[in-house]
């Protein structure tokens, strides 16, 4: 979704805030440190300068990555806290679209946390590993905050040969 964004030529971050499990800068190809729980847990004064210098180009043109950063041993006090309110409000000075990475919901509680701070929430859930109830149970806490904050869904490592026999046309397949 990210790089979809900045191939329309909008400035766009990716966010990870996993602060336990992050990858996005193994995939990414970036460097893990600094990264968002460096400026959570540091003393230095927010302001576009420091965000400037944490966040990195990625090799898509118009794409930036904030990476996770190190690991910390409170990543849920630091995603709830007052300053991360105040992050989000510089990324959204920064960049045209801000696309955070959380930690699975029904996991960390950090996840729920964020979904307070942003304009829209999209649900991954893995095919055939997800347990429906706890998918319903996540879909409901998000409800409860705000109902109109989650967008839809989207359903990862579907098996495309069952897609195929369902979704098909004479000369293509969806």
């Amino acid at each position: 979704i990210a790089i979809t964004f900045a191939q329309n030529k909008i400035p766009t971050l990716l966010v990870d805030s996993d602060m336990r499990r992050g990858l996005l800068h193994n995939m990414l190809l970036i460097n893990k440190t600094p990264g968002l729980s460096n400026i959570l847990a540091s003393n230095l004064p927010l302001d576009l300068n420091l965000i400037d210098k944490v966040v990195q180009k990625s090799q898509i043109p118009n794409l930036f990555v904030l990476s996770c950063g190190d690991m910390l041993p409170n990543p849920a006090e630091l995603i709830s806290s007052k300053k991360m309110e105040k992050v989000l409000e510089l990324f959204k000075a920064r960049f045209g679209v801000v696309v955070i990475d959380t930690a699975p919901i029904g996991i960390a509680s950090d996840s729920i946390n964020i979904i307070k701070n942003v304009d829209a929430c999209l649900m991954v859930a893995m095919s055939k590993k997800t347990k429906l109830g706890a998918l319903r149970k996540v879909i409901e806490r998000i409800v409860k905050i705000n109902k109109k904050k989650l967008i839809g869904m989207v359903l990862n490592g579907a098996d495309s040969d069952l897609i195929k026999d369902k979704y098909g046309y004479s000369y293509y397949h969806y």
